[in-house]
């Protein structure tokens, strides 16, 4: 059994979903994330999380994945034109870190 914890430990507008690929998809709502350590630092709502302006706050979802195998994890977000941020995923002792730079419109990043 191994848990998974993603954190964004930076600016992000909308994040949509987190997937874990195992032998089906799975998607997690944005909606089920944990705001830390200020619950209040940003809106959490089915349509993605906004207004985050503290890069102090850390967005985060925790599960378990209780099959061993291979897991594909994307997030899918929108930032604004030329924002960039980081995102790390840790999946058991393995930790996994990406850069994503805003486009505007949503995106897929792939750890």
């Amino acid at each position: 059994m191994r848990t998974i914890a993603l954190s964004i430990t930076s600016l992000t507008v909308a994040l949509s979903l987190f997937s874990i690929n195992a032998h089906a998809e799975t998607r997690i709502p944005a909606s089920t994330a944990y705001l830390d350590p200020d619950a209040n630092g940003a809106k959490v709502a089915k349509e993605g999380i906004s207004g985050w302006t503290n890069p102090r706050i850390t967005v985060s979802w925790f599960g378990e994945i209780k099959i061993p195998g291979k897991v594909d994890a994307s997030v899918s977000l929108r930032l604004p034109k030329d924002k960039e941020t980081k995102l790390h995923l840790i999946a058991g002792e393995q930790s996994r870190e990406v850069r994503a730079k805003g486009t505007g419109e949503s995106q897929i990043v792939k750890f």
